[in-house]
């Protein structure tokens, strides 16, 4: 496994690095296609496992090589130093073959690349300063295992607490805007909430705190009627993610909130389908818009409190049951 990886890792780097210094393009599925079927002729005959060489690699791109056939002249060379004059360089010391390598490779050595990378994106700068320099003090295959390592590490940091927008009408333009960034009214028969990313066994508690206690917020006035939430950001969810909003679904059916989901993707829904979430979700309150989803829900609310209760006109609709002497409260925080 270490020896797969680190041929994985070789090959993929040294192709990458050098596809970029020559302004090409190139396809890692085809790479990997291509040290996969030499590595399974090479099993055939008993040989060693086949990788790419940063060396090799590097002497070629430096020389200007073109074709395939550098390879085989160096591959000839190689095998007839060996067969002939290999006593002749048995006593140079492994210094002379280190200085070899480093001449060749020196120019794919870029430590202001992580000074750039670090600037652009600190954790991504760190992660890849951590794995070059630990190639000081350990195995490569230990830095490079350490390095995969902290950086999966830190993608599960980050989405552990993903975003999640509530969102209201912006009275002048109209579209859907965050409330709370920019300090609109909300609907308070209705809490409107996007999450920003994909629901899956890290965030998925999260979402569930953050919606029910924003749920819970709101239900000090007693208006709040239904839960709609926005699924368009998220373009994946796994088990424990359809588990969480399940229970989600069932704490505010207890509570007397009724859920609407909008925007759901293709590749997600299958996935709520099959853990049955229509027990939970009425497919009369399942949207495929921001628009239909709103529309809909206003035909199912309290009218009576909208005209002579609520200080705002936060959807279009709201003026067909207000009295013609309303005037709006625009600003719901400040």
């Amino acid at each position: 496994m270490v020896v797969a990886f680190f041929g994985l890792v070789e090959a993929v780097a040294i192709a990458k690095r050098l596809a970029i210094q020559a302004g090409d393009k190139w396809n890692p599925n085809q790479e990997l296609i291509g040290q996969g079927m030499a590595n399974v002729v090479a099993g055939f005959f008993k040989g060693f496992p086949v990788g790419g060489s940063f060396s090799r690699s590097a002497l070629n791109f430096q020389l200007q090589a073109k074709t395939i056939l550098a390879s085989v002249i160096t591959g000839a060379t190689v095998g007839i130093t060996l067969i002939s004059l290999a006593p002749a360089f048995y006593y140079l010391p492994k210094a002379t073959l280190s200085a070899i390598v480093l001449s060749a490779v020196i120019n794919l050595i870029k430590p202001q690349e992580i000074i750039k990378l670090y600037k652009l994106n600190k954790t991504d700068g760190v992660i890849a300063g951590i794995t070059f320099f630990s190639v000081f003090f350990m195995e490569l295959w230990v830095a490079l295992t350490l390095g995969t390592v902290i950086a999966f590490g830190s993608f599960v940091y980050r989405t552990m607490y993903p975003r999640l927008v509530v969102l209201t009408r912006n009275p002048q333009s109209h579209t859907f805007v965050n409330a709370e960034r920019e300090n609109l009214p909300e609907c308070p028969q209705i809490s409107y909430i996007r999450p920003n990313m994909p629901i899956y066994f890290a965030n998925a508690e999260y979402v569930y705190e953050y919606i029910l206690n924003k749920v819970n917020e709101r239900r000090s006035n007693k208006a709040l009627k239904f839960l709609l939430i926005d699924m368009e950001a998220v373009n994946y969810i796994d088990a424990t993610g359809v588990v969480t909003l399940t229970r989600l679904f069932e704490e505010l059916k207890k509570q007397g909130i009724t859920t609407a989901m909008a925007n759901i993707a293709c590749d997600v829904y299958p996935i709520l389908e099959r853990a049955e979430f229509e027990k939970y979700v009425e497919t009369d309150f399942i949207f495929d818009s921001k628009g239909q989803s709103i529309v809909e829900l206003f035909k199912r609310l309290d009218h009576d409190y909208c005209a002579r209760k609520c200080p705002y006109a936060v959807f279009r609709e709201c003026y067909t049951v207000k009295p013609p002497e309303f005037k709006p409260v625009v600003v719901l925080r400040g």
